[in-house]
Formats: structure tokens, C-alpha cells, sequence
């Protein structure tokens, strides 16, 4: 019954598990561990090698099995494309496992991240060129100025600031 429920919890957890044996061969895995590497069939057994194949993958797993806790971020290709996995392996002392990795899939997260980075550097460059109107309008303040061209430097500087306005209230 805790076997049961157990697999029924490492199933659902939504992210790759895989423990490890002290000979480096797969105790158990769940079924997101397959979809990320592309197995259909049990993977029990088999040495770890023979599914996780890149080098930092390796030697996480490595340090894992000597004792040490290690993370690492890697791309791998799947069936729904490039995946950007974070892998967290630690040691375990127990009789029959060795060491358990934690494969998280942050394809999304990086995406998101992304995509709020470009976002920042465009709402930035688009707040930049009115800033820089108004700056360049304030400067020609002087006192020197006729009632004409104070006019026009006053409606620059209003369109200008009715320019950012907008821009701030796309934002919400």
C-alpha cells in the first residue's frame, strides 16, 4: 500500500525523478524521466549512462554517487523540442539507493524571464526618447527666449510627457 502510494506521488509530481543505485544503475524513475529522454520502456536497471548522456548530466551524477550534492542546468532536445532542464542530484544513504536526481523543466520559466527582459529593455528605450525631449526642451530655457518659441517648448514638453503617460498606462 506505501509502494503504491509512493508511485502514485512520484508520478504526479510533475518533474523527472530518478534514483540511483552505489553501481550508478537506475532504481526506479518516474514516467516524466522518459518523456524528457525519450524511453517508453522501463529504464530500471539499466546504468544511468545509457540514458542521461551529457556531460554535465555526468558528472552530477558522479558527485552525487562520491557523496556530494550538486545542480546543473543543461538544453536537451525532446519530443516537444529544445528543453531547458535544471537538474538537482543529492546523495542518499540508504541500503538500496545511492543518490536521487530531480529533473526540472524551466523551458518556461526561462522563456518568461526572457521575454520580461526584452520587454524592460523596449518599455526602457521608448521612455528614453521622450526623457531626452524634455531634457533637451528644459535646456533651451534660458531666458532668452520669445513668447513664440517658449510656446513651442511648452508643447513639445507636453507631448512629450503625454508620450510617457501613455506609455505607462499600456502598462496597465
Amino acid at each position: 500500500e506505501q509502494s503504491a502510494a509512493l508511485q502514485k506521488i512520484v508520478g504526479a509530481i510533475g518533474e523527472g525523478l530518478m534514483a540511483l543505485n552505489r553501481a550508478g544503475r537506475v532504481v526506479f524513475t518516474n514516467e516524466r524521466v522518459g518523456e524528457m529522454f525519450g524511453f517508453d520502456d522501463t529504464m530500471a536497471g539499466r546504468p544511468y549512462l545509457e540514458i542521461v548522456r551529457k556531460q554535465p548530466l555526468v558528472e552530477a551524477f558522479q558527485l552525487a554517487l562520491r557523496g556530494e550534492e550538486s545542480t546543473r542546468r543543461v538544453s536537451i532536445q525532446t519530443d516537444r523540442g529544445e528543453r531547458q532542464i535544471e537538474l538537482r542530484v543529492f546523495p542518499v544513504s540508504a541500503s538500496d539507493i545511492a543518490a536521487v536526481a530531480l529533473f526540472i523543466d524551466i523551458t518556461e520559466i526561462e522563456r518568461l524571464q526572457q521575454m520580461k527582459k526584452d520587454f524592460l529593455d523596449d518599455f526602457s528605450h521608448e521612455v528614453r526618447t521622450p526623457l531626452a525631449g524634455l531634457q533637451s526642451a528644459a535646456e533651451s530655457f534660458d531666458g532668452h527666449l520669445t513668447e513664440e518659441q517658449e510656446k513651442q517648448l511648452r508643447a513639445i514638453m507636453l507631448r512629450q510627457l503625454d508620450r510617457i503617460r501613455r506609455l505607462i498606462s499600456d502598462l496597465a
